[in-house]
């Protein structure tokens, strides 16, 4: 394994390092806590669509209570 490639898989720890694993796990948190709901599906009533304890992200934003009515195709 080359140099490159091993400072690339096994980065120095150091004071860099930990500031950009912080900011990614903010972000992380930020975008999967507030736009991209993850859910788990539990049940058989979408069956077609979605499988019984199947895995699936739900776009948040465009389900905000009161912006939705019945039979509107979403923004």
């Amino acid at each position: 394994m080359n140099n490159t490639l091993r400072s690339f898989l096994f980065p120095k720890l150091n004071r860099r390092l930990g500031i950009r694993l912080a900011i990614v796990a903010a972000a992380a948190y930020a975008f999967f806590g507030t736009i991209c709901l993850p859910m788990k599906v539990r049940g058989l009533s979408m069956s077609p669509t979605y499988r019984d304890r199947g895995f699936d992200l739900a776009n948040y934003p465009a389900f905000i209570p009161g912006r939705k009515s019945r039979g509107r195709l979403l923004d």
